[in-house]
């Protein structure tokens, strides 16, 4: 065993966004705010219109993706 102590691991992130038209227009608000504090996913899965935001975000993980959501 290394004597040197660890360092602390950032913790691993999921979105889990869900389904129902309405729902989508929230998960970007959602979307937004969680990227504009340096949030960012190690997973993104989705249902219905959950699928299709979490599609683009898991594909480009970024702000600007958001905003053209």
């Amino acid at each position: 065993m290394s004597d040197q102590p660890r360092s602390p691991r950032r913790p691993r992130v999921a979105f889990v966004l869900g389904g129902g038209g309405h729902n989508g227009a929230y998960e970007v608000g959602m979307l937004r705010a969680l990227f504009e504090h340096g949030i960012k996913p190690n997973v993104v899965v989705g249902t219905s219109v959950g699928a299709m935001n979490g599609a683009a975000v898991a594909a480009s993980p970024t702000l600007e993706t958001v905003e053209r959501l």
